[in-house]
């Protein structure tokens, strides 16, 4: 499939699993921006993923785009689950960051 959607926009894809011949979802992502311009793709994800693809000979198959993992944080007390979700959600907040930071940079090279 390639893409045919004229001027490309820049795009962020925050997910689990990031487009690669792997995992089931990546496979899909992998498929459908195969074709999107690698300058214009960041990819936010998990950072245990990317460490995971990174270990197999062939790396995941991962696109050659920038790739940011976000680390998760667990815990396998009970007590503690809790607070892992709740910081889990702060890097929500952290994704949002990288999103914005890289919109108002990649705005900035255009107006250049």
């Amino acid at each position: 499939m390639a893409w045919t959607g004229g001027p490309e926009r820049r795009l962020v894809l925050v997910s689990g699993y990031p487009p690669n011949t792997a995992f089931g979802g990546g496979l899909i992502l992998r498929a459908l921006l195969a074709t999107y311009p690698a300058d214009r793709l960041t990819v936010v994800t998990s950072q245990g993923v990317l460490a995971t693809l990174a270990e197999r000979a062939d790396g995941g198959g991962l696109l050659p785009a920038r790739h940011v993992g976000i680390r998760a944080w667990t815990s396998r007390r009970a007590g503690l689950r809790r607070a892992a979700r709740w910081l889990n959600g702060l890097n929500v907040l952290t994704a949002a960051r990288i999103y914005l930071a890289t919109a108002l940079d990649l705005c900035n090279q255009e107006k250049r």
